[in-house]
């Protein structure tokens, strides 16, 4: 595992779950049984903030936290057109996606679904 993703997940905190009030969307990786649960806090049609429960590998959680630094203040629309470009692996080259796009890189092509867990949840969550 890279050294980065590590250090990205340890010196990020874990966040309060239950601060946000709003529906819960699940989803879980058929292949390793990883599961994800997340919230989205909305206003008008920006997404202002994602919490999420992760029962799942290095590889989900790191890209969960990544998504819920990823999306914060974000329109809806564009965030959705967003992240299906990412699923499609047409991942822009910002400083904001170094992250995701190392849990991407090859050598982590196993991995692929759990790292695509998280924004799978949210384009669920986003098409309700």
């Amino acid at each position: 595992m890279d050294s980065e993703i590590l250090s990205f997940v340890q010196k990020n905190k874990t966040q309060n779950y239950y601060s946000v009030k709003s529906k819960e969307f699940s989803h879980k990786n058929r292949i390793c049984g990883d599961h994800i649960k997340l919230k989205i806090k909305k206003k008008d049609n920006k997404i202002i903030k994602l919490v999420y429960k992760s029962d799942g590998c290095l590889f989900t959680q790191a890209s969960a936290l990544w998504l819920s630094k990823f999306i914060k203040n974000k329109d809806k629309t564009k965030l959705k057109e967003t992240i299906n470009l990412f699923l499609s692996n047409k991942i822009n080259k910002s400083s904001k996606t170094k992250i995701y796009r190392k849990l991407r890189n090859k050598k982590y092509t196993s991995r692929k679904e759990c790292v695509n867990l998280p924004l799978k949840a949210l384009i669920k969550a986003l098409n309700k």
